[in-house]
């Protein structure tokens, strides 16, 4: 899948203060799997839980322009991905 060099404004702001940032859905098994993983490398993330966000739908809908699928991981403000 090719990803936007730029992600919109409202995500670039999150990623630009957080150093690693993952997007999630709380009831999906691979975004579980993503924040475990980084917990077990001990990596300090900033996670946001779309399905808790009260603009969690305005957040999925600009990541989808990114990824078709959760979870999107920042690392830096560079899009690593998805896992799709």
């Amino acid at each position: 899948m090719q990803y936007e060099t730029e992600p919109p404004e409202s995500i670039r702001k999150m990623v630009v203060e957080n150093p690693v940032v993952i997007f999630t859905v709380s009831t999906c098994y691979l975004c579980l799997a993503v924040k475990r993983l980084f917990r077990g490398l001990a990596v300090n993330t900033t996670v946001f839980e779309l399905d808790e966000e009260p603009d969690g739908k305005e957040l999925e809908k600009a990541l989808m322009w990114l990824s078709s699928a959760v979870p999107v991981v920042f690392v830096g403000v560079k899009l690593l991905g998805s896992v799709d």
